[in-house]
């Protein structure tokens, strides 16, 4: 036998054929089942997400706090600047109405507790009006220029004066008082020989108001 073609030769070379065979075959299916298993646990890591838990974080809070702070401080500003631009628009229309109903107030007491319409005659207008009381002492209605108004408001306005002449027919100033200011146009319009309409309008800066009514004399209407 030669050396290289010995038997023992022959067999150690095919045991080690067989020993590098199956540690190939051990490292590739070694490989293989490490591979399948980081498969299937990222698959499983995959469908089943962690939950996550119930709560908000503090940051989360703090953020919406500020948010809704924000949005009140805004709506409050908005609407403070609302009322305060229209509070005085309507305060001055508030006022003007009330001064109104009060000249009609006063002069409706005034020609209801009269004994007699003067002046103006039965179907004419004018601006004043002349009674007698019940004691016969004459009562006028008339306008008198209001230079303080008119400067505020910066056009022609007048006041209501009620004055009350005695027997003697002297005038004296304590006599009189103004019932009204801020009056644009008054006018008195004798309708009856006992009823008589006033038409009025009052101004200031804001605006206008008018009123329109019909009064009758008390006393001569009862005995009627």
């Amino acid at each position: 036998w030669s050396p290289r073609r010995s038997p023992w030769m022959a067999i150690q070379r095919g045991i080690g054929n067989d020993l590098e065979i199956s540690w190939k075959l051990s490292f590739r299916v070694g490989v293989a089942k490490s591979w399948s298993e980081f498969r299937k646990t990222r698959t499983k890591n995959r469908a089943t997400p962690p939950a996550r838990k119930f709560g908000y974080t503090l940051v989360e809070i703090s953020i919406s706090a500020l948010i809704f702070i924000l949005v009140g401080l805004m709506v409050g500003r908005t609407l403070t600047q609302l009322r305060t631009s229209t509070q005085p628009g309507l305060s001055d229309r508030l006022i003007l109405q009330m001064d109104a109903r009060k000249s009609a107030d006063e002069i409706t007491k005034i020609i209801r507790e009269s004994g007699e319409i003067v002046r103006p005659f039965i179907g004419e207008t004018s601006p004043y009006l002349v009674l007698k009381d019940v004691i016969n002492n004459v009562c006028i209605l008339y306008l008198d220029n209001d230079e303080e108004t008119s400067k505020i408001c910066n056009k022609k306005l007048f006041k209501l004066v009620f004055y009350v002449g005695n027997q003697s027919g002297s005038f004296k100033k304590e006599d009189q008082r103004i019932l009204v200011r801020s009056v644009k146009r008054l006018t008195f319009t004798s309708v009856s020989p006992f009823s008589v309409s006033v038409n009025a309008t009052l101004a200031n800066l804001k605006g206008e108001f008018q009123f329109l009514t019909h009064i009758g004399i008390m006393n001569l209407e009862d005995l009627q």
